[in-house]
């Protein structure tokens, strides 16, 4: 309007070394609404107008999850270069023996369909402690992301939203999320993200299940399986943050092995026991957290 560029968007400075090709990555993304022309406009402190004739230039979009081809073709009122106070169009720039009407300025505004590129979930996983369960998950890349309803179900079909987590809109970077669900039944709890954008397009995720116990005491569970070879796993609850050990003793009452020795906050944990170098028998595992201090028998066949 008046010579002049209005509604300004967005603008960037930076400097580069080097002569030849260049991207350059927006720091923030700009939303255009469908059908809307836009313009860019490029400075050179040195002056100069950068302009090809027809080519087609691939260009890598979102680091290396999409390639684009971009032809480079000459149109009238698409690209113009300002002469002192007058924008001129480049289709009518001649530069012999090049004629008018076959160049354009070398600068290439790339667009992406938010409809096209998705949110791309690189992780959902789920761990519980005995007072509730604990969802993270991971996004490699977001387009338009308003957020993610959490949904739980206790079959694995009729799901409800059990809450909500704001998105990052778009962006190229990765981020992680996490949600506690606290208000739970014990028993397999399955759970989905329905991911939603601003247009209120929404897309699920696979679906996840967790086993949730809840925990107001201590317990040491009978190992599983048992008898076992040679891996079995031991299963126990703590009512409250304490200093834990679980050890393993022979069936004459020594002390061979100590699984754990750490503390722990209140919830149900598993571990691991693998006897494979110890001789089949008889023998013990104990738990103790606190005061607390319990005794179950494992059987060792081989």
């Amino acid at each position: 309007q008046g010579g002049e560029l209005q509604n300004e968007l967005h603008s960037q400075t930076g400097f580069e070394q080097y002569k030849g090709f260049h991207t350059v990555e927006l720091s923030e993304l700009i939303y255009i609404e469908e059908g809307n022309d836009f313009y860019v406009y490029l400075f050179l402190s040195d002056g100069g107008h950068p302009f090809d004739r027809t080519s087609e230039v691939p260009v890598l979009l979102v680091q290396d999850s999409y390639l684009t081809i971009v032809n480079s073709v000459s149109n009238p009122n698409e690209s113009f270069y300002k002469d002192g106070g007058q924008w001129i169009d480049m289709y009518n720039y001649a530069d012999p023996p090049w004629p008018a009407q076959c160049a354009n300025l070398c600068i290439k505004a790339l667009t992406l369909d938010a409809s096209n590129v998705p949110v791309e979930l690189i992780s959902f996983t789920a761990t519980s402690n005995g007072t509730e369960v604990i969802l993270n998950w991971s996004t490699a890349t977001e387009v338009n992301n308003y957020g993610f309803e959490i949904q739980r179900s206790s079959e694995g079909n009729d799901f409800f939203t059990v809450g909500f987590v704001s998105g990052n809109g778009s962006t190229t970077e990765q981020h992680n999320y996490i949600y506690k669900d606290n208000n739970l039944n014990n028993g397999i709890n399955y759970y989905r993200l329905k991911q939603l954008d601003y247009s209120g397009i929404y897309e699920y995720s696979d679906i996840i299940e967790i086993e949730y116990r809840a925990f107001k005491t201590y317990l040491l569970d009978q190992n599983y399986p048992n008898p076992f070879n040679p891996a079995t796993t031991i299963g126990y609850g703590i009512k409250e943050k304490s200093d834990v050990t679980i050890t393993i003793i022979n069936a004459v009452g020594e002390q061979i092995i100590v699984l754990l020795n750490e503390e722990k906050e209140a919830g149900y944990y598993q571990l691991n026991f693998d006897a494979s170098d110890l001789p089949s028998g008889i023998y013990f595992y104990q738990l103790k957290a606190g005061v607390y201090s319990a005794v179950k028998k494992m059987i060792l066949v081989k």
